[in-house]
């Protein structure tokens, strides 16, 4: 496989996953740290999370809207490459949601609908589009739909004014073949300046090549995040490595990320409980490797221990 000369925008869902995770249990700090961490790696997209706590009701997550106006204003004028994402859920007061969302500080959404019912969220996207923002529409549960029916169900998202169109593999069964089928045709149907994405989740294991099978097949957004006890979305770190190995283009320092990654995941071990470790996928290639071989590769070499992997 070659990818050579191949532009792609990695979106990082790492403080997303965070709060899933540690729901309450995250502090601001943590957060705006690691959000700095992404932003001087050139992640271009860093999604905070779901737009749940700018509802009615309570939040999933934990935040409070206070708690996250509070964390989107400390994280937004400190990002000086990355732009700030969150996952859009339609809500009655969608409009406001999204407005005061704009006015915290993000700039891009991505809002996610079944592969059979996009139309849903088509005022949603149309009033993102109004407003300014980029916008990604995301067609959710891709491993049990067919072909024309996710390329009908694209072209309505474009049509209502998606700038993108993410695949998103919930399950994580799609294979390689699948993945790169689904990209070509949606690369065929849709318009040339309508960016194609993946999302996937490595409950097979297939997250990282499944995504390197989407770049072959068009797409040029690919999402992901550090992997850490717990998360199933395709790890960020592995991904921008390979990627790299196979000639794609980034603009991502990988071994940034990779330490990044390795840092993440010592504190995490410190953090979790032995039965939520017991409970955890496994941590990603790079940061894994890095962090266990730390004292040793340190004993023997200057320099961080990620380098190994160049």
């Amino acid at each position: 496989m070659s990818l050579k000369g191949i532009e792609v925008r990695l979106c990082d869902l790492s403080l997303h996953d965070l709060m899933y995770l540690r729901p309450g249990r995250v502090k601001l700090e943590d957060l705006l740290a690691l959000a700095c961490g992404l932003d001087a790696a050139g992640i271009p997209l860093i999604e905070f999370g779901t737009s749940e706590p700018l509802g009615p009701g309570p939040s999933s997550q934990g935040l409070q809207r206070e708690d996250m106006e509070a964390c989107l204003r400390a994280i937004g004028p400190r990002l000086k490459q990355s732009r700030l994402a969150i996952q859009f859920m339609p809500g009655v007061d969608a409009a406001e949601q999204l407005q005061r969302a704009q006015d915290w500080g993000v700039t891009a959404v991505s809002m996610a609908a079944s592969c059979l019912d996009a139309g849903l969220i088509a005022p949603c996207l149309r009033m993102a589009r109004g407003l300014g923002l980029e916008v990604q529409g995301m067609l959710m549960v891709a491993q049990e739909s067919e072909v024309q029916t996710l390329v009908q169900q694209a072209r309505l998202m474009e049509a209502e004014g998606a700038h993108g169109i993410t695949l998103a593999d919930c399950a994580g069964t799609l294979s390689g073949a699948n993945v790169r089928e689904h990209m070509q045709a949606l690369r065929q149907a849709l318009r040339v300046e309508t960016e194609l994405g993946f999302h996937g989740h490595g409950s097979m294991a297939l997250s990282v090549s499944n995504s390197l099978a989407a770049i072959e097949g068009g797409a040029r957004r690919i999402d992901g995040s550090l992997a850490m006890p717990g998360v199933r979305h395709t790890p960020i770190d592995a991904l921008c490595a390979i990627s790299h190995r196979l000639g794609a283009v980034t603009g991502v320092d990988a071994y940034r990320l990779s330490d990044i990654g390795a840092s993440l995941v010592q504190s995490l071990d410190r953090s979790f409980s032995p039965e939520e470790q017991a409970r955890a996928s496994a941590v990603p290639v790079l940061a894994a490797a890095a962090a266990s071989a730390r004292p040793q590769v340190e004993r023997r070499f200057s320099g961080p221990p990620t380098r190994i992997f160049a």
